[in-house]
């Protein structure tokens, strides 16, 4: 899940020709994807930060001004990956 303010800045940054939904599965995904990597390259590949940074904001993992929802989103992720190698 995006924010709009979000969402529309990397739907405009990527060039999606069509028009900005947040219901279309296929530009969350491209979205989603273009989020994660960005979030990968500024905390230098540590997934945790990059996930959590996901959930909560990349100002507030540099800040270090971290909920419970963040850190748990983050958890919560890397369970599903570890089960999925299962």
């Amino acid at each position: 899940q995006l924010t709009d303010k979000t969402g529309k800045a990397y739907h405009q940054m990527l060039n999606i020709k069509a028009a900005y939904d947040p219901y279309d599965e296929a530009q969350s995904r491209k979205i989603a994807e273009a989020i994660l990597t960005d979030n990968l390259k500024t905390f230098n590949g540590d997934l945790s930060k990059a996930l959590t940074a996901y959930n909560s904001g990349p100002k507030a993992v540099k800040d270090n001004r971290l909920g419970p929802q963040g850190r748990a989103y983050a958890e919560k992720v890397f369970a599903e990956i570890n089960k999925s190698r299962a």
